[in-house]
């Protein structure tokens, strides 16, 4: 694999990464608090946080991983790596591909 695609690929996965994150800190962190706040002063929270600045994180990070991802894709497809899917499909497995 070129030094190129190697770095396309890590890049995606730590754009992915960081996607991961920001969904787990929902998801842990500030929906179980919701229920100590109460829903006026999370719906307040929320507002503020994510129509501010929020907004144009998310979009930056969920666009900039998926055009890393399909980046990263595109080159490993140019750079002929062999597709391990592509290799079993068109030779019967014999054990593993």
């Amino acid at each position: 694999m070129r030094q190129r695609t190697r770095n396309l690929v890590a890049a995606a996965v730590v754009a992915n990464a960081i996607t991961a994150g920001a969904t787990l800190d929902q998801a842990i962190k500030q929906l179980p608090a919701r229920h100590q706040v109460g829903v006026v002063a999370f719906s307040r929270y929320s507002r503020a946080g994510d129509l501010s600045r929020g907004v144009s994180w998310y979009a930056t990070i969920g666009f900039a991983a998926a055009a890393l991802a399909l980046a990263a894709a595109a080159t490993t497809r140019r750079s002929g790596v062999p597709d391990v899917a592509e290799r079993c499909w068109r030779r019967p497995p014999s054990g593993t591909c």
